[in-house]
C-alpha cells in the first residue's frame, strides 16, 4: 500500500514557498513575488536608491573599512606567524586555507551589510556594528554561499549562459535567509523562481548600476563614495519591492 506522505530520500529537496512567509506590510510579499506580481521600474528604483544615499555613506564606508582592516590584520598576522615556523611554500598554503575558512565569515559580513541597507531604506536607524549582526546565521549563510558558488561555477562551465542566469537568479538568497528566516534551499529556490518571472529587467538593472560604478571610478575613484552605497541601497530597494521586508525593519 502506497503512502503519499512517505518521503523519498532520493528526491530533490522541496521548499514550502507560499504559505509560511507571507508579508502584508510595505513592499511585496513572497506570494506575490513567486507569482511575478511586482514591477521592475528601473528609473524609479535607481531614483529611490539615490535619494537614500544621504545619511548612509559614512556608515557603509566605516563598515567596509572596519571589516577589511580586520581581514588584512588577521591574514598578515597569520602569514607572519606561519613564515616564522614553516617554509615559504607551507606558509602560503596555510594562508590559502585560512582564506577558504574565512569565507563563511565573509558571508556573514555580507549579510550584515545587507541588513544595514535594508534597514536604511525602511527608515530605521543603522550603525556600523550591524555589519557583525548576522553571525548567528553563519551555518545557513555558509551553506547557501557554498551551494550558489558550486552551481554558478557549473553553470559557467556549461556554455556560460546558465552561469549568468543563476548569478542573477540567486541574487536575493542571502536577504531571504536573514529577513525571512528561510533555509538555504528555500531561499535559493524562492529567489530563483521570483527573479525568473522578470529576469531580464533585473539583469538590466544590474548592468546599469555596474556601468554607473565604473564611470564613477574614473575621476580618481571619488564618485564611488556615492555609488557604492547606492549599489547596496538599490539591492535593498529592489528586494523590498519584490519580497517585502519582514523582520529587518524591526530589529
Amino acid at each position: 500500500m502506497s503512502n503519499e506522505n512517505t518521503m523519498n530520500p532520493y528526491s530533490s529537496p522541496e521548499a514550502s514557498l507560499t504559505e509560511e512567509y507571507v508579508y502584508d506590510g510595505e513592499g511585496g510579499s513572497i506570494e506575490t513575488a513567486l507569482a511575478g506580481q511586482y514591477d521592475i521600474n528601473i528609473s524609479n528604483l535607481l531614483s529611490e536608491a539615490w535619494q537614500k544615499v544621504s545619511g548612509s555613506k559614512l556608515t557603509f564606508f566605516l563598515a567596509y573599512i572596519c571589516t577589511t582592516a580586520v581581514f588584512m590584520f588577521l591574514t598578515s598576522a597569520l602569514q607572519g606567524g606561519l613564515e616564522a615556523v614553516l617554509s615559504p611554500g607551507m606558509a602560503s598554503a596555510g594562508v590559502l586555507v585560512f582564506n577558504l575558512a574565512f569565507l563563511p565569515i565573509n558571508f556573514c559580513i555580507t549579510a550584515g551589510i545587507y541588513t544595514i541597507a535594508i534597514r536604511h531604506i525602511c527608515g530605521q536607524d543603522i550603525s556600523v556594528g550591524m555589519v557583525f549582526s548576522m553571525f548567528s546565521k553563519i551555518v545557513p549563510l555558509a551553506i547557501v554561499g557554498f551551494l550558489i558558488a558550486v552551481l554558478t561555477v557549473l553553470g559557467y562551465m556549461l556554455f556560460i549562459i546558465p552561469g549568468i542566469y543563476l548569478t542573477v537568479a540567486y541574487f536575493f538568497a542571502i536577504p531571504l535567509i536573514i529577513d525571512h528566516d528561510m533555509s538555504p534551499w528555500q531561499a535559493m529556490e524562492t529567489s530563483r523562481k521570483a527573479v525568473s518571472k522578470k529576469w531580464f529587467p533585473i539583469f538590466g538593472l544590474g548592468i546599469i548600476i555596474t556601468i554607473i560604478i565604473m564611470l564613477s571610478a574614473i575621476p580618481l575613484g571619488i564618485g564611488i563614495i556615492w555609488t557604492y552605497p547606492m549599489k547596496l541601497l538599490l539591492m535593498a530597494t529592489t528586494y523590498k519591492n519584490i519580497f517585502g521586508v519582514k523582520q529587518l525593519a524591526d530589529i
